[in-house]
């Protein structure tokens, strides 16, 4: 049992009300805490669907999807997944750069593609263990249209990069990679509508530059934190040319459990004049210790 804080309800620019409450918890071992019924180690993944490392099907370097509604599950991609189909499903397999370091991330076919693109359910997506990895290219997940389910997302400089009409839950994002300088989220949005997050626990620390990081001997140790675990900020949008902002709207973030970060919420208001606020609804999250600041920059 620990006792932890949660934002019992909060909107985007109004005051966060917080609870005390008791939960039952999966112990790290490292003084991080996250509550029963929300992802852990044990929960995602292809291990959670049985598999062994000995039991997926290796494909030694990227892989390109072929057609609308492919399937693809039990793989061990040692590479990058490209995705230029619609409707495409990937269960029980691992997308893993840190044998070969190269762009070992899930990545659209470079414009969004329409109707449903992508679901991942029960992956696990590793990132480049090298130094040098570009920020822009350490996204794991984005474009729009994607659903991200019960996957176990680590090593990468950010986790998830919000779109229009994702749905993100049930997933374990930790232990980002984090170079000198960079700007390290579990999840971010810079332009995208009516997406949901819920009941996923992301973790933003890293080992000796930004979170609690997992060692080889299976204990944890923290010598600092990354950015946020959630980080709201809209940037100029392309297709206007005329410095209007890019939108965030229609969002809904609840059930999650969030730990570490600078504020473990946090967003950049910088010229949210330009076309309104950012408008969405954060409930019933659940913070773990470890932020610098506080829970949530509103």
């Amino acid at each position: 049992m620990k006792r932890i804080r949660t934002i019992a309800q909060t909107c985007i620019g109004i005051t966060t009300s917080v609870v005390v409450m008791t939960v039952h918890a999966f112990d790290l071992g490292n003084g991080m805490v996250i509550p029963t019924g929300l992802p852990n180690p044990t929960t995602v993944g292809w291990k959670a669907c049985g598999d062994t490392l000995s039991s997926l099907v290796v494909i030694p370097g990227s892989y390109t999807t072929k057609a609308d509604n492919e399937l693809i599950e039990h793989k061990w991609i040692k590479g990058t997944l490209k995705v230029a189909h619609k409707n495409v499903h990937v269960r029980c397999s691992r997308i893993d750069a840190a044998t070969t370091g190269g762009r070992g991330v899930v990545y659209g076919s470079g414009t969004d593609i329409g109707g449903l693109a992508l679901n991942l359910s029960y992956v696990e997506i590793i990132g480049p263990t090298t130094t040098g990895w570009p920020d822009e290219e350490g996204v794991a997940v984005h474009r729009s249209d994607i659903v991200v389910e019960y996957s176990d997302i680590h090593d990468v400089a950010d986790g998830i990069l919000l779109k229009d009409r994702m749905t993100v839950r049930y997933n374990y994002i930790h232990d980002l990679h984090h170079e000198t300088d960079s700007h390290s989220d579990c999840l971010q949005v810079t332009s995208g509508d009516n997406w949901q997050v819920y009941n996923n626990t992301c973790l933003a620390f890293n080992s000796g530059k930004g979170e609690l990081h997992r060692n080889a001997d299976g204990t944890y140790s923290a010598s600092g934190m990354a950015n946020a675990a959630v980080m709201l900020g809209r940037q100029p949008d392309p297709a206007t040319n005329n410095g209007n902002l890019s939108t965030i709207t229609g969002f809904e973030v609840y059930n999650n459990f969030f730990a570490g970060g600078n504020w473990t919420v946090n967003k950049n208001e910088d010229g949210e004049a330009a076309n309104g606020p950012i408008s969405g609804l954060f409930r019933n999250n659940i913070f773990g210790p470890g932020m610098r600041y506080g829970m949530a920059l509103t």
